[in-house]
Formats: structure tokens, C-alpha cells, sequence
């Protein structure tokens, strides 16, 4: 998946294991670059990402955090 996120969004400048955390959305954003993703592979494990962007304004973040939720909508 980590893979697939950074062949298809160019905004994503790295991405980092990050530990589950129950009850987080799918895309959670932590201003100024930064996106948490929580979602389920393909084999049913809870996996979770840090991607960091190359946003400078909330807009910018805001926009990454919909397209990357509806990705993950789309494959998951």
C-alpha cells in the first residue's frame, strides 16, 4: 500500500510505519505537512502510516487528506 500512495500522489515526500491506534479516522492531518493513515490491508490487518506532505497551508493538507481518504475508500 505504502508502495501504491507514493506512485500515485506526488505530494507524499516520505512515508513511516506508525503504531495502530483504535478509534482513529482513516486520514487524520496534523498541520502543516503531516497525514496519519488507519486503514485494513487486503489480508485484514490493521495497518497504520505517517505521510509526510509537501503542504505549506491547511488547504493544501486538507486537499491531500480528501484525496488520500478516497483512495483509500476506493481500495480498501
Amino acid at each position: 500500500m505504502a508502495n501504491q500512495l507514493k506512485s500515485r500522489f506526488n505530494f507524499i515526500c516520505e512515508i513511516r510505519d506508525s503504531p495502530w491506534k483504535e478509534g482513529q479516522p482513516k486520514v487524520r492531518q496534523t498541520p502543516p505537512n503531516k497525514l496519519e493513515v488507519y486503514f485494513k490491508s487486503q489480508k485484514g490487518f490493521l495497518l497504520a502510516l505517517t505521510l509526510l506532505t509537501s503542504a505549506k497551508t491547511e488547504g493544501q493538507l486538507t486537499k491531500a487528506a480528501n484525496l488520500i481518504k478516497e483512495f483509500l475508500d476506493m481500495n480498501g
